[in-house]
């Protein structure tokens, strides 16, 4: 029997462990804690508190909150948890560190213009003790393994390595949307989150619902932050084209349907992204993707071979939009293109990637 490897997160159910947190990080962190079941790992979870210790499930695995405060996570409380196998699941857990083992970068974070000098040597503050308390760390982009190479190349020597994300090529398969040939429906799978572009649907959205009435928005999104979500809600109702806006939650087994209803899929990410899953689901069902020149998304788009890789600012997102929408030939050539892409993104490939470090390290 391998053993016992603890995978310590941020957050897997909400802080107070009352319910799940939906989003690619925590299906990135089910997957991962399956493959290790399956090599014989006993595996558990810890991640960040609010209400103080608690017990609770997650997909069948135990997992148990961390307190943390203001002042960050309680050492002590962690110390007493955690075996002597941890996996960092994300790379700003380091401060905690129990053992020299694997930690992730799930993307960088500090890129975008608001984001001023003072916190980016903070942030330098957080990889380097990353890349020198880890045995490994794991990127899942290559942006982050170049910013390193080019900021701390000292830290980075035999450390880094590159796994990207992954797709399920079998579940996410390419099939024929039914209903009617001529309408068009954009789906945008992702949080509701300032990172990931809602703030850009929801200024460019009725611009396009008004200059095209065969379009229609699909939205599939998380409701982790209330707030948020009522606020997407209220921006629903106000909209004058609002009959031709679809939005709900999906489960991590139910996604598949909303790509398959949709012809074009959005990533209009604005920072702090990987080799996103919602653009390796859009590419690998067989439909033209849009994205942005954000971290890992330029791992995964080149542009106009398998789908559309734009600038941030709404008037380069809206000119590709415009492009797919009136381009029938475009969409299925780049649709086309993309499944293929996705083969080299395989879960199987990724499965294979991780098993053979988890047997080295733990």
């Amino acid at each position: 029997m391998p053993g016992k490897v603890t995978i310590y997160t941020v957050t897997l159910l909400s802080t107070d462990g009352t319910r799940p947190i939906i989003g690619g990080l925590e299906r990135y962190l089910r997957d991962l804690a399956l493959l290790m079941k399956s090599m014989g790992y006993e595996v558990d979870f810890l991640q960040n508190s609010t209400s103080g210790p608690w017990t609770s499930d997650y997909f069948g695995f135990p997992v148990r909150g961390v307190p943390v405060t203001s002042t960050g996570t309680d050492i002590a409380a962690f110390d007493r948890l955690a075996g002597d196998k941890v996996l960092y699941g994300w790379i700003g857990q380091q401060q905690s560190y129990k053992c020299p083992g694997i930690s992730i970068c799930h993307g960088i974070w500090w890129d975008h213009p608001t984001y001023s000098e003072w916190i980016t040597d903070e942030i330098k503050r957080v990889v380097k003790p990353a890349l020198q308390q880890s045995r490994f760390l794991v990127s899942v982009d290559t942006a982050f393994i170049n910013w390193c190479r080019a900021t701390i190349p000292a830290e980075v020597q035999g450390k880094l390595r590159y796994i990207p994300n992954y797709i399920d090529t079998g579940r996410f398969s390419p099939r024929a949307k039914s209903g009617d040939p001529n309408a068009i429906t954009i789906l945008y799978p992702r949080r509701i989150d300032f990172t990931r572009g809602i703030e850009v649907c929801y200024r460019l959205v009725p611009r396009v619902l008004q200059k095209y009435p065969q379009v229609k928005f699909k939205f599939a999104v998380d409701r982790n932050n209330e707030h948020l979500w009522q606020q997407f809600v209220a921006w629903v109702a106000a909209q004058p084209d609002r009959a031709r806006i679809d939005y709900r939650t999906y489960s991590f087994d139910e996604i598949s349907a909303a790509y398959w209803e949709s012809d074009i899929v959005i990533c209009p990410s604005q920072m702090s992204e990987g080799t996103s899953l919602s653009c390796l689901e859009g590419m690998s069902t067989g439909k033209a993707v849009l994205a942005t020149v954000v971290g890992g998304l330029t791992d995964l788009i080149l542009d106009r071979y398998n789908g559309r890789l734009t600038n941030t600012d709404d008037e380069s997102i809206f000119a590709a939009l415009c492009e797919l929408i009136e381009d029938g030939a475009l969409r299925r050539q780049l649709g086309e293109t993309a499944a293929l892409t996705a083969k080299a993104f395989a879960k199987e490939r990724w499965e294979r990637q991780w098993a053979e470090l988890i047997a080295q390290v733990y």
